[in-house]
């Protein structure tokens, strides 16, 4: 598994083969927008407590994953980040989120 961080700490491109389940690096402060729209068998996504922010569309289309872990320090959720992931059953969310994206867990 391969990952671009910015020296922003933004997740630019997330580089790795069919997985069960993905552990974002620390280090990651923001999912950049649409960062895990490719058609990978992705189960979980754990994203680390440093991330602030996850852009529009980043997990959009991820149709396999069936759950995430959405740590305290997240605050925002953009706008279809969750979009058409049809086997999510579950989402572990904190109370320091303050803004969720139109569209943001749609289909």
């Amino acid at each position: 598994m391969n990952f671009i961080i910015n020296e922003s700490g933004v997740l630019e491109k997330a580089e790795f083969a069919n997985d069960a389940g993905i552990v974002i690096p620390a280090g990651v402060r923001n999912i950049g927008e649409g960062e895990f729209c490719a058609p990978v068998a992705l189960r979980e996504a754990i994203i680390p407590d440093g991330v602030t922010g996850i852009g529009d569309g980043a997990f959009v289309g991820s149709d396999w994953m069936v759950g995430v872990k959405i740590p305290d320090n997240v605050e925002y959720i953009g706008n279809k980040a969750f979009c058409d992931c049809y086997s999510l059953v579950y989402v572990t969310m904190k109370d320091g989120v303050t803004s969720i994206g139109d569209d943001a867990f749609a289909d």
